[in-house]
């Protein structure tokens, strides 16, 4: 039987179709999504390997650098047209508003300069480096090469970790999630991390032609001054650096200056000209789907990007952050050395103080003083050192400034007290060295104050200046810090030295000035004549309690300053402050050379004793106060016991101006030969003066401190936080990024205090 072929039916082909269909969609679709898994676990993957390649790398180069430079505080930039505070250690970034315009938003902590160690040999007249492989000059090398320099020390070649677009020249383009603009074809143009190694200044002649080859600020990325010294508007920390200008359509100029400057900064040289001044500039991530801002999302369905005003809130995927510490009591250092033990040494406290870690920045300092007792309400005031948040404007401080706190007035210590002390007046005006630091500091916070007036303020008056590299408070000032507040420095006395004259060279015996009272300065303000004075008026102290001396509490500076150590309230001056006494050790007393010999009256520096008798050439000095005895019993004259306040100076109370003086800071004992009299001539004595100290002997203090305590809040540069998130695009069909967050605390193993 024959059989015969059957044609399909159209019915039997749709079906045949639809079966064909369904079986590749079956295979297809689950291939194209494999396809998808893999990319999106690729870019994980590469993810993961970029974040741990590059948080390594950041955290070595901290490591090895010699300091991380300060980003602490505000710089003022123009955002969106207007003139706006941002943080120094911030970049700008543009992208597309809420209306399509392009504007500017503020990327805090997206910046780190480190500053690397001196390396290899520097430069030469030419400009270039000798090779330390060949020992010969190499105009390619662009920064030195060679072993670090011993000891270590900043060198010249800093390195930049920052975020900016990976073609600043181009607008901001990701074409990927359609977050803050529409999905596109075009390509993407996203922000990027960069290492840029970098000199801020370089050798060079001055741009004018007119001075000589030195260290100057290196003018590919830099404006600098008139004077060619100096880097102008804080171009250090410009935010804008890598933002080009843009023309009155809102449309960015390529051909300016600013632009070629972007181009030096990306390490392009546009000018065609052999030079090292150029960077090394590196992309540290991929050329594309690498993004390093993100926008912040609000809690809708979908999430929608939220905006400031036309602004989209925006944050940085790298942050580098230095190292809150809270509360660290400063370490006090040796107060005295072997050669300046003294009288009553152990109420002499340190006037050095170091934290644990230095490179300091948004230092908070409180000073808990001798005596402090946080439980009762008449003892627990205390100092506390900080920026006013309102510091720099009219009427306010300019700055850093010292403040007595009461917790008793129920408020907040970052915002109350009492201005006794503004450092930052201080730290200008020893800066310029055209007037006296100490004195315009106590009298800038004065005028706004008025805290000289107050007893309880001056009973607590504990200034010092901080170093915030090394990390260190001190607490003393040179006597040369102090003067008229409204008299410049007198160029031909810079120093303002104190300075007591000796008087006529008589003795005892052949003194002819003997009437009146020892009170009598116009008579008796000098050494000899006050010694032959009392000498004679008081036969039953010879021997005991007199002898040729000098009391610096009263001893006025060159141009009639009183000393801090003055016993005496003078209004507005930084008088009657109890804290105050002499630093052991850095007195240095100059006057007439007692030797018979060539150089007898010569002008020569007297060496300290601690023991009477004391001989030619020498002098016995109190640093603090001492314990002072009965005077009842010393067989003093009635009259001049009866009258005596030992809590009031009186230069006519025998008691008062000549036996209690032995028992006080200050104090300077003299040869006390009533038959050899110091030369004609004068006394000039420099020292510095402190306001810390610590309670010695028997306790006289129940609880509370013992002693003067600094405990200080800051962030330290020494120990860095990074935070870093890799945000990967797999695709553009694949709209969600792939992202990895590590962090990692780096410390500055180089820097050296």
């Amino acid at each position: 039987m024959k059989r015969t072929r059957r044609a399909f039916t159209l019915i039997e082909l749709l079906t045949v179709m639809a079966i064909t269909g369904v079986v590749l969609t079956l295979i297809t679709i689950p291939v194209v999504q494999s396809f998808s898994l893999f990319r999106q676990a690729q870019a994980l993957s590469d993810a993961q390997d970029k974040g741990r390649l590059l948080i390594d790398r950041i955290g070595r180069e901290i490591g090895n650098g010699a300091s991380v430079r300060s980003s602490s505080g505000l710089i003022t930039t123009l955002l969106n047209g207007a003139a706006t505070s941002v943080a120094r250690d911030g970049v700008i970034v543009q992208v597309i508003g809420r209306d399509g315009t392009i504007v500017d938003a503020a990327l805090a902590h997206s910046k780190v300069d480190i500053i690397r160690p001196s390396e290899g040999d520097v430069t030469q007249s030419g400009g270039a480096y000798i090779n330390p492989i060949t020992g010969l000059i190499d105009p390619t090398m662009a920064t030195s090469k060679g072993d670090v320099n011993l000891p270590l020390i900043p060198g010249p070649v800093w390195v930049r970790w920052v975020v900016a677009l990976r073609d600043p020249l181009s607008e901001y383009n990701n074409p990927y999630d359609g977050r803050i603009m529409e999905r596109n074809a075009n390509r993407d143009n996203m922000y990027a991390l960069y290492r840029i190694e970098f000199q801020p200044y370089v050798v060079r002649a001055n741009k004018d032609g007119s001075g000589g080859v030195g260290y100057r600020p290196n003018l590919a990325l830099f404006d600098s001054d008139l004077a060619d010294r100096t880097i102008l508007n804080d171009g250090l920390d410009d935010p804008r650096f890598m933002v080009p200008n843009r023309n009155a359509l809102n449309q960015i100029i390529t051909t300016d200056a600013k632009a070629n400057r972007i181009r030096h900064w990306l390490g392009k040289n546009p000018d065609s000209v052999t030079t090292t001044d150029v960077p090394k500039a590196v992309l540290q991530t991929d050329l594309t789907r690498y993004d390093m801002i993100q926008v912040v999302l609000d809690d809708s369905r979908p999430p929608r990007p939220r905006y400031d005003g036309n602004v989209p809130r925006l944050f940085s995927l790298v942050t580098f952050r230095p190292t809150r510490v809270t509360n660290e009591v400063a370490d006090a250092q040796a107060a005295t050395r072997p050669g300046e033990e003294s009288d009553n040494s152990g109420t002499v406290g340190s006037d050095v103080f170091r934290t644990q870690h230095p490179l300091w920045d948004n230092a908070v300092i409180r000073t808990w003083p001798l005596g402090w007792l946080g439980t009762d309400s008449t003892r627990n005031a205390y100092e506390v050192g900080r920026v006013a948040d309102n510091a720099g404007a009219p009427g306010q401080p300019p700055g850093f400034s010292v403040y007595y706190y009461d917790p008793d007035s129920g408020l907040d210590d970052y915002v109350a007290g009492t201005e006794l002390f503004d450092l930052s007046t201080y730290a200008a005006v020893n800066a310029k060295k055209d007037r006296f630091p100490f004195t315009q500091a106590v009298a800038a916070a004065n005028v706004r104050s008025n805290w000289l007036s107050t007893a309880s303020y001056r009973s607590v008056f504990t200034p010092y200046t901080y170093f915030s590299g090394p990390g260190k408070i001190v607490s003393s000032f040179a006597i040369s810090e102090v003067g008229n507040v409204g008299v410049p420095v007198d160029l031909s006395n810079p120093d303002n030295l104190p300075t007591v004259g000796t008087g006529a060279a008589l003795s005892v015996l052949t003194e002819t000035n003997v009437g009146g009272t020892f009170g009598d300065s116009s008579h008796y303000g000098f050494i000899n004549t006050m010694f032959n004075k009392l000498w004679r008026d008081y036969p039953s102290l010879q021997g005991s309690y007199l002898e040729r001396f000098i009391d610096l509490r009263l001893v006025t500076g060159g141009d009639g300053t009183p000393s801090p150590l003055c016993p005496t309230f003078i209004p507005s001056q930084a008088t009657d402050l109890p804290k105050s006494k002499i630093v052991p050790g850095s007195e240095q007393v100059y006057g007439p050379d007692q030797l018979p010999g060539p150089g007898y009256g010569q002008f020569v520096r007297y060496t300290r004793t601690t023991k009477r008798p004391i001989g030619p050439n020498q002098y016995l000095i109190n640093y603090v106060d001492q314990i002072e005895p009965d005077y009842s019993i010393l067989g003093l004259p009635a009259s001049d016991l009866a009258t005596f306040n030992a809590n009031v100076y009186d230069k006519t109370n025998l008691v008062s101006a000549v036996i209690q003086p032995r028992f006080k800071k200050g104090y300077i004992a003299l040869s006390a030969d009533p038959n050899i009299a110091i030369p004609d001539g004068l006394f000039k004595i420099s020292y510095r003066f402190q306001f810390t100290g610590r309670q010695s002997g028997p306790t006289t203090i129940s609880n509370g401190n013992k002693s003067d305590v600094f405990a200080v809040d800051y962030d330290t540069r020494q120990l860095m936080s990074v935070l870093l998130t890799i945000r990967n695009y797999p695709q553009s069909s694949v709209p969600n990024p792939q992202n990895v967050t590590l962090k990692a605390t780096a410390t500055v193993r180089n820097f050296a205090r």
